[in-house]
């Protein structure tokens, strides 16, 4: 009888790991969010360190080179190469634009903070 509890102990068990949802950071990881499937990452290109935004659920690299970032609450706000990202971390979206005035307004402050080097 001690076999099948242990046995019905050992399938719960893998049931419960293999349905956690977290992604692992590595020492490259700066910042990361929603469980780790949103990551900013320190990455070698060439000679140059960069800093990508990387999107571990989705495998796909958002942001190329991230210059400054600030996390607020569930946002995530982001300046790099391809302008201004919003990531929002609940529902796992982000809008991205070159230009700042397609976002509302709250979001304008955060990216002129993050401009002015005050975040």
């Amino acid at each position: 009888m001690k076999k099948y509890y242990l046995l019905f102990f050992l399938i719960c068990c893998s049931i419960v790991m293999t349905s956690c949802t977290n992604y692992s950071t590595s020492k490259d990881t700066i910042l990361s969010c929603d469980n780790g499937s949103i990551q900013i990452i320190k990455s070698i290109e060439g000679n140059n360190e960069i800093l990508k935004l990387y999107d571990y659920k989705e495998k796909n690299t958002i942001e190329t080179n991230v210059m400054n970032y600030l996390l607020q609450k569930n946002v995530l706000y982001i300046t790099g190469e391809h302008g201004f990202t919003k990531v929002n971390i609940n529902e796992h979206t982000y809008q991205q634009n070159n230009e700042m005035t397609v976002f509302d307004d709250k979001d304008i402050k955060a990216f002129k903070s993050i401009l002015e080097g005050s975040a």
